[in-house]
């Protein structure tokens, strides 16, 4: 059985670890600390001051090239949609090889989930932010 479905099992292991990632990583993280609301307001007002002086001394503007590091949760979320990914793929070639269908839909619906997981959070937070607001304005209008 595990040798005739290989590529279908591997996906679901794979599948299988990157979920856990996901959900491990979601519920525990960020691990990176993040700079507080209130010193990316002074950062951002200070940067606006400068930009504003400069354009009323006539120099002109310079945009300053950001480049965007890579920290402990963005590289464990690539892995996780690498990881996600794979598994996809492996269910597909397993489908393709005309392996246990079963076992191949399963690594494909983990690599899917997996893929999906982050967004469909970022969903469901708007979605409760939204009700939130909701019913502050009811309250506050009556």
């Amino acid at each position: 059985m595990f040798k005739k479905d290989v590529c279908g099992w591997a996906g679901i292991l794979l599948g299988s670890m990157a979920l856990l990632l996901v959900i491990t990583h979601f519920m525990a993280g960020p691990f990176t600390p993040r700079p507080s609301l209130e010193s990316i307001v002074v950062t951002k007002t200070v940067a606006i001051k400068h930009a504003a002086l400069d354009a009323l001394h006539g120099k002109p503007l310079v945009e300053k090239a950001k480049s965007v590091g890579w920290n402990i949760d963005r590289i464990l979320s690539v892995i996780s949609a690498m990881m996600g990914t794979g598994a996809v793929i492996l269910g597909i070639i397993g489908w393709a090889r005309k392996e246990e269908h079963r076992v191949a839909a399963a690594a494909g619906l983990l690599g899917l989930a997996t893929i999906a997981f982050q967004p469909a959070m970022a969903i469901v937070a708007a979605i409760i932010l939204a009700v939130l607001i909701a019913g502050i304005l009811q309250g506050l209008l009556g």
